[in-house]
């Protein structure tokens, strides 16, 4: 036969095909869920509705609830709805420069006052003007009176 197919694989391969007229594996051999797609939805919800909490956290709750399983089945159903075991990082605050850019900046945009003294209704990078100028069938100058104004 040769390539690792050994004559009794062939041969229980035919009798399988001969009793169930297909070579596919049957439904309901291998072990069988611990947990059924109601507790699944309910382990993920308890994982996305509190980002901080293990999958230990999560088994304690379960248990409360009647259902007893392991933290390895808990991470095992987490990582099926592509939930891995990354812990949330709390945002950092700002301290006061950042905090005095921030509201400088604010307050720059706010108006749309920008450093040449022009009133901005648009941002448009002068590389895209013309190409927005020929789509809109005017000239470059038209488009600054349109989205610029003098303050």
């Amino acid at each position: 036969m040769g390539h690792g197919v050994t004559a009794l694989g062939i041969r229980k391969l035919c009798m399988r095909f001969q009793e169930t007229g297909s070579v596919a594996n049957q439904a309901g051999r291998g072990r069988k869920k611990l947990t059924t797609p109601k507790t699944d939805s309910r382990i993920s919800r308890m994982a996305l509705s509190n980002r901080r909490a293990s999958a230990g956290d999560i088994n304690k709750l379960l248990k409360d609830a009647g259902v007893n399983v392991s933290d390895r089945t808990v991470r095992r159903r987490l990582v099926t709805v592509r939930l891995r075991a990354r812990v949330a990082r709390k945002k950092p605050f700002l301290n006061v420069e950042q905090r005095q850019k921030r509201v400088a900046w604010a307050n720059n945009t706010k108006t749309g006052r920008q450093k040449n003294g022009k009133e901005l209704f648009g941002v448009m990078k002068p590389e895209y003007q013309s190409s927005a100028a020929t789509a809109f069938g005017t000239s470059v100058d038209d488009l600054e009176k349109t989205f610029f104004r003098s303050a």
